[in-house]
């Protein structure tokens, strides 16, 4: 899912910048979807829509409705992940970022 990510959000991009809603909300839905931290970068995108367009208020509110989207999505795939997942990575390797310490007996041995 990692490889679909940056064409979708591109793609969600130009639909923004071009102000195409029917087709804009549901790949920016695609988007999110891709992985768990693609609703940082759209909700980026969303501030940015904001600050071009705080003289539009009608603009405004898709940059509004792209962040309220994007957080909200963040925030359940985290509490999926952490229902999934509850004890967090349990080995220590060079990928996963956790000090040797956390490493499970297994891996460690």
């Amino acid at each position: 899912m990692e490889t679909i990510f940056m064409p979708l959000a591109l793609y969600s991009t130009y639909l923004l910048l071009t102000r195409r809603w029917r087709i804009y909300y549901p790949v920016l839905l695609l988007t999110l979807g891709t992985i768990e931290f693609a609703p940082i970068p759209m909700a980026l995108l969303g501030l940015y829509y904001v600050a071009v367009n705080i003289r539009r208020r009608r603009e405004l509110m898709h940059g509004i409705m792209t962040i309220a989207i994007s957080i909200a999505v963040l925030l359940i795939a985290l509490w999926v992940k952490s229902i999934l997942n509850p004890l967090g990575p349990t080995t220590a390797s060079p990928l996963s970022g956790l000090p040797e310490q956390y490493a499970s007996r297994s891996a460690s041995a």
